[in-house]
């Protein structure tokens, strides 16, 4: 029998890995027409949003590195701190943009963002070593989401937060070989249902405990970068897939979920809608 379903509670938006500066343009104008379309009340950005690659340990020392790709002297506490404070500003503003554009297309969206290991994390560690003043300045607020925009942050070294019906979020902390075995490490580790990022892959998993009544499930939620971006050139073996998930809660409190895979074309399906960028 089929019971119609009826006005869903709500419906909810789920992207991460976009990587700005290194993020795919086609890619982004694919997730904001499908959230004119899908209209979803709940909007959540789920880590990885900037790429931080300037003050990521695997560049300390190198010309990429934030000191010395911007020729600001670690010493100098004249010239130093507004120099170090602009430019922090500067190299985040992209990802600051694009989160201000989610809450301008959806107003009244509840809009939460998860920072991912690239993020604060970074941030905070590169310049606790380096030029710890800058930390009494710069906050995941002030770089990503100012108060105006009224933006829940939730911190990676957060545990999963339950979010849609059964469903906990997080960016991901653990990856595996394969599609699905990264999902399937926070599930076992968490024992919830869970939503990751942070693998860069599209995938499904479940976990079924027959003998008392639980089926816990797990989505890799793909990226929104561009995978061929010198930024993304820390492996060449990029068994990565673009895309995103929407869903909705239905009167039940029931979470139903659709993973949206973007094509190499540019395009993906909507309710039997076809998007193309």
């Amino acid at each position: 029998m089929v019971r119609p379903l009826g006005p869903p509670m709500y419906k909810f938006m789920i992207g991460n890995d976009f990587h700005f500066p290194a993020q795919d343009d086609r890619a982004v104008d694919l997730w904001f027409q499908v959230m004119r379309y899908w209209r979803p009340d709940e909007i959540d950005l789920l880590g990885d949003i900037s790429d931080g690659t300037e003050y990521s340990r695997h560049v300390t020392g190198g010309t990429t590195e934030f000191f010395n790709k911007h020729d600001i002297p670690k010493e100098d506490k004249v010239y130093g701190e507004d120099a170090v404070l602009d430019q922090i500003m500067e190299n985040e503003r992209p990802a600051r943009e694009f989160i201000a554009e989610n809450r301008r297309v959806r107003k009244k969206a509840n809009i939460h963002f998860y920072t991912g290991n690239h993020e604060w994390s970074r941030v905070f560690d590169y310049f606790d070593k380096y030029y710890p003043e800058a930390l009494n300045h710069i906050s995941p607020e002030s770089l990503w989401a100012p108060r105006n925009l009224n933006v829940t942050i939730h911190d990676y070294s957060d545990e999963p937060f339950q979010r849609h019906g059964d469903l906990y979020l997080h960016h991901g902390n653990m990856v595996g070989t394969n599609a699905g075995d990264s999902v399937k490490k926070h599930v076992d580790a968490f024992g919830v249902s869970m939503v990751i990022g942070h693998c860069h892959r599209i995938a499904h998993v479940n976990k079924t405990f027959n003998l008392r009544g639980e089926d816990l499930r797990g989505y890799e939620n793909g990226h929104m970068c561009d995978k061929n971006s010198p930024l993304m050139g820390y492996t060449n073996s990029k068994n990565w897939q673009q895309g995103f998930m929407i869903g909705l809660v239905d009167d039940d409190g029931r979470a139903h979920v659709n993973q949206i895979q973007i094509t190499d074309d540019y395009t993906c399906m909507v309710n039997g809608r076809i998007f193309s960028a």
